[in-house]
């Protein structure tokens, strides 16, 4: 008698039945991200024409967009903020804001410089903290230059927090 050590058919079937099903969910599940990814690109390109549309028509040099956000507590939102140069001159700018208690503001590029003519879209990261109240609360988004002179007019965020 030869006495081997075999895996029994049922078993090798059952292991190659596992490894198909596990490749299957990993390409499943970067084909998720992959298309996440795409619709962020999508929203961001979206947003970026449409701050670049509102400064061609204004003469207005700082445009925000969106200028109002629903969000949950503890929720987060991009939004975009446009300055335009109409001067001749440089001009080195900070973005600065101020919101009511429980929003949260983190601008993701603060030091900007300007030439003459130019365009810069820089993106805002809103957060409603966790146990904020429903309601409506602002932020004022403004533009300041070296000397801490208004750039523009301060930009009027509202955001309105759902239960």
């Amino acid at each position: 008698m030869q006495n081997r050590a075999a895996i029994p058919v049922n078993t090798l079937i059952a292991i190659i039945i596992g490894i198909i099903l596990l490749s299957l969910g990993i390409i499943f599940f970067k084909n998720i991200i992959h298309q996440g990814g795409v619709r962020i690109e999508e929203i961001d390109q979206a947003m970026q024409e449409k701050i670049r549309t509102i400064l061609i028509a204004n003469t207005e040099p700082v445009v925000i967009y969106p200028s109002s956000l629903t969000l949950g507590a503890g929720d987060q939102e991009v939004i975009g903020i446009g300055i335009k140069n109409f001067d001749e001159e440089n001009h080195d700018l900070r973005i600065k804001s101020s919101c009511d208690e429980g929003v949260e503001v983190e601008i993701l590029r603060n030091k900007i410089t300007l030439k003459p003519g130019g365009v810069e879209i820089v993106k805002i990261l809103i957060t409603a903290s966790p146990g904020i109240e429903r309601g409506s609360y602002t932020c004022i988004i403004s533009v300041k230059d070296k000397d801490e002179k208004e750039y523009g007019n301060p930009q009027l965020l509202t955001i309105n927090v759902i239960g």
